[in-house]
């Protein structure tokens, strides 16, 4: 019997049949026959007796599939399974727009290093009024001898080329 369910962000949550009837409910009013109560609380039933004591959602929801798939109603597991291939590539394209916006910010953090940033150019003025970033941990000092010109295109060479932190002003 299904106790607790471990949700896809991690937590868990206390069983709740209710969630399972509403699915089942959504998917069979998108259907011509429409809503079969009888058949939403026995398929209800069976998975909450038959299951783990905790089970995923997935878990779940592949229970349920199952059980439209085996009842008269198989169109109605046409529609769930629709539905949920649909909120998983959405769910997808959620993780995706975070991953790009965290990406995003990297990129600005980067671009506030800039060495142009410092001075009274517009850029630099502009970053005056932009929050100030928290203070980060000293990294190694580095040092170029020379950059040849195949690496950067249409520039001249440059030579020693010596990158500082805020460990350097310290000292």
């Amino acid at each position: 019997m299904i106790q607790t369910v471990l949700k896809r962000d991690g937590r868990v949550v206390g069983y709740n049949e209710e969630k399972i009837k509403a699915a089942i409910r959504k998917a069979m009013l998108q259907t011509r026959l429409g809503e079969d109560e009888a058949l939403i609380q026995k398929i209800a039933d069976r998975i909450g007796i038959t299951g783990k004591e905790q089970m995923t959602v997935e878990e779940i929801q592949d229970r349920v599939e199952l059980e439209l798939m085996k009842s008269p109603r198989k169109e109605v597991a046409k529609r769930y399974i629709a539905y949920r291939d649909q909120r998983s590539i959405a769910r997808r394209a959620k993780t995706r727009d975070i991953f790009l916006e965290i990406i995003e910010t990297k990129s600005n953090d980067i671009t506030r290093e800039n060495a142009n940033m410092n001075t009274d150019s517009p850029a630099g003025m502009m970053m005056k009024f932009a929050p100030p970033r928290p203070a980060m941990p000293c990294a190694t000092v580095t040092s170029i001898s020379t950059i040849k010109t195949t690496t950067l295109p249409k520039a001249s060479p440059v030579s020693s080329i010596r990158s500082t932190t805020s460990c350097d002003m310290a000292s």
